[in-house]
């Protein structure tokens, strides 16, 4: 339910930037386990797991987008199994990491070093998405404004006002 909440969350924002949308999921997903290494009860693992959830799916459904706007569309089959070839690896290696923590230490303390590593991971895609431009920015596309999918012209023509469909210059033309 955390992640549908997060993919809803990443919906309700999503002409934030996408280095914001990104860095709140991973924040989420490390305050969650945080919270749930930490939880006294039931209830409050919970409400960690939930926090974790929601962090989850924002950054999921973020990052998947993302790859999309950055990535020329003569690489994106290439780039887009490769992303979910090593998102399919990562529950693999934390099963192996998380138990080898639990192993030598508790529960407690592989959520803990979660979190922590979810926390520096958050930090580190701050800084490194700090000069991210959308694809139509580098290439010198200017979108057309995104109030309606679909735009009337007075000669009636009708133009999609996707960024991909944007107008260019009279050179792109060519």
């Amino acid at each position: 339910a955390g992640a549908v909440a997060g993919a809803a969350a990443y919906a309700r924002w999503r002409r934030r930037s996408m280095r914001v949308l990104i860095t709140i999921g991973a924040s989420l997903l490390g305050i969650g386990f945080v919270i749930m290494a930490g939880a006294p009860v039931l209830a409050v693992a919970i409400v960690g797991a939930a926090c974790a959830g929601i962090g989850n799916g924002m950054e999921s459904v973020s990052s998947r987008t993302i790859m999309q706007e950055l990535v020329a569309e003569q690489w994106m089959a290439l780039m887009m199994s490769l992303q979910e070839s090593v998102l399919q690896s990562v529950p693999g290696a934390a099963i192996l990491i998380g138990g080898t923590i639990t192993a030598l230490g508790s529960p407690r303390a592989a959520l803990g070093v979660a979190g922590a590593g979810s926390l520096v991971i958050a930090s580190l895609i701050w800084v490194m998405l700090r000069d991210l431009r959308p694809r139509a920015e580098a290439t010198g596309v200017v979108p057309v404004p995104p109030a309606q999918d679909d735009l009337a012209h007075s000669d009636g023509a009708v133009t999609d006002a996707r960024p991909e469909h944007a107008p260019t210059s009279a050179a792109g033309h060519q």
